[in-house]
């Protein structure tokens, strides 16, 4: 049975963008619907919140952590949406999601009635020796429908 509502997970790195694109490929092939989502956790290391005091300090400027992670989340999906061909626009979807990746594909994708996941093989994380991306092994060994993840 050919997939009828597609979950894309994103974040920004070029295995993502492939994903975005196969799974665009697929949604057209099949008149599927797209939601590209974007999952992570607001950044919080000590070094991350003394560089925006730090920019806060020399602009005179207030810069709030949720300000800036709805402005990666947007410039995300923003880049992955620019993957999507013209016949899938009217049938896209940008999700973004504060919090663990995993855990919000997941979520999202039963709540929403997913039937199938499509994830990039390795993204963004700092874990870049391993061969599969720890987000989409993990999704891949929870999820309730199909997923598909692109190399």
């Amino acid at each position: 049975m050919p997939p009828r509502n597609i979950l894309v997970a994103v974040d920004g790195s070029e295995a993502s963008l492939d994903a975005v694109a196969y799974a665009d490929d697929l949604a057209d092939k099949c008149g599927a619907s797209l939601t590209l989502l974007y999952a992570a956790r607001p950044h919080s290391t000590l070094a991350s919140r003394e560089s925006l005091r730090d920019l806060e300090r020399v602009e005179h400027i207030e810069i709030h952590a949720d300000d800036m992670f709805q402005a990666e989340a947007e410039s995300v999906l923003a880049q992955a949406a620019a993957k999507v061909s013209c016949l899938s626009k009217s049938r896209v979807e940008r999700v973004p999601r504060v919090g663990d990746a995993t855990e919000n594909i997941v979520g999202y994708a039963k709540d929403h009635g997913a039937d199938l996941i499509v994830m990039g093989s390795r993204g963004l994380g700092n874990l870049s020796g391993l061969l599969l991306g720890s987000v989409s092994h993990k999704v891949m060994q929870i999820a309730h429908c199909p997923c598909l993840v692109v190399r």
